[in-house]
């Protein structure tokens, strides 16, 4: 029986998905690019993102039933359509051993000093693949049990952060730093919005596929305006040059938390809502990579792959990325041409096509 999950649910996954690895990265990423103006440069990398969303939904009609991967087959042929995932499921896969090669890196330096990345990762991977193989309905109902948590959590971060805050930090207000704001749209929008495409794959499981589509603008929205709230947090407690000195910039944000000298360093709520939104983003972007395996196998079963998929996504996590600076470079070149590709170009050709076709 195929599974099926509902549109809160999808919101949900939304949320986690876009928040991910995004939630330490981006007021770095942001204020290298716009300095005191970072924040106004996720506020318009929300803006755009959301209208990425717009052309991820168009993709679907509201009576649409098919996968993505149907659609992209009846649209584009067999040939350039097998192609076509297959350049979208690789770009799955590098998202999702970066983002486990991320996670180890972080919990090996903050958190479990001291412990080997590649035990982290294992976790993590292992933890990752029993949730794939219950399928997209365990997952989506586990993400709302979790959701509380982590929307407390992050109140409670910026809440307990907000009385040290000082607006000088964030002024002049679009006087200096013009371009590089504008400049650092791209990047932000390419670890955030861009790797939505994945959800694709999802949404055709939501019971209500015009509910989805809404759900799937709120969470993008909701998720932005999270991250402006974080990257406005961190430029106005900690600073310009605190938030690009520290690549993990709201982790440090946590540590500056000290309330009566004896409330303090509540760091661990970052870690607590780092770990559950990517958590949840590469159990999505690992389903994605086995259901288009799946398809392009002529599988019965996605769960048949799923094991090897894990040994292949552990191997490249721990070989492929050598550092967290190697990780920024490949993050504003490489990889950002790549996202574009896939979840710009890629969805706007395909809506083209499936106009044209109507016509």
């Amino acid at each position: 029986m195929d599974q099926k999950i509902s549109a809160y649910q999808f919101f949900i996954l939304v949320f986690m998905n876009t928040l991910g690895t995004a939630i330490l990265f981006i007021p770095t990423h942001a204020t290298t690019y716009g300095k005191e103006n970072g924040w106004i440069t996720v506020v318009f990398a929300t803006i755009f993102g959301l209208l990425v969303i717009a052309v991820y939904n168009a993709i679907f009609s509201k009576e649409e039933t098919r996968s993505l991967f149907v659609i992209i087959d009846d649209n584009f042929g067999k040939w350039l359509g097998s192609i076509s995932i297959l350049f979208a499921l690789l770009f799955a896969y590098f998202t999702t051993f970066a983002n486990l090669w991320s996670i180890g890196q972080f919990v090996g330096l903050h958190i479990l000093m001291g412990t080997p990345p590649e035990a982290i990762v294992l976790l993590v991977i292992l933890t990752c693949l029993v949730g794939v193989r219950y399928g997209i309905e365990v997952i989506g109902r586990a993400s709302e049990i979790f959701l509380p948590f982590t929307l407390i959590s992050l109140i409670l971060l910026v809440g307990l952060v907000w009385p040290e805050a000082q607006l000088d930090n964030i002024q002049p207000i679009l006087q200096t730093n013009v371009a590089g704001a504008f400049v650092g749209i791209i990047p932000v929008i390419g670890i955030t919005f861009l790797e939505l495409f994945c959800l694709l794959g999802v949404i055709h499981r939501v019971n209500n596929i015009p509910q989805a589509k809404k759900a799937f603008f709120i969470g993008g929205l909701v998720a932005g305006f999270c991250m402006i709230i974080v990257t406005f947090a961190c430029i106005a407690v900690i600073g310009v040059d605190g938030t690009i000195r520290h690549i993990y910039s709201i982790y440090f944000l946590g540590q500056n938390i000290s309330i009566a000298e004896f409330f303090e360093r509540v760091e661990g709520l970052v870690a607590f809502i780092w770990f559950i939104t990517i958590f949840f983003k590469i159990c999505t972007n690992f389903y994605f990579i086995a259901i288009a395996i799946k398809h392009l196998g002529g599988l019965k079963d996605f769960r048949t792959v799923t094991i090897p998929i894990a040994y292949f996504l552990f191997v490249s996590a721990v070989t492929s990325l050598p550092n967290i600076f190697y990780d920024f470079e490949l993050m504003n070149s490489t990889y950002l041409v790549y996202a574009i590709l896939t979840g710009f170009l890629l969805p706007i050709l395909l809506l083209i096509v499936k106009i044209a076709r109507k016509k």
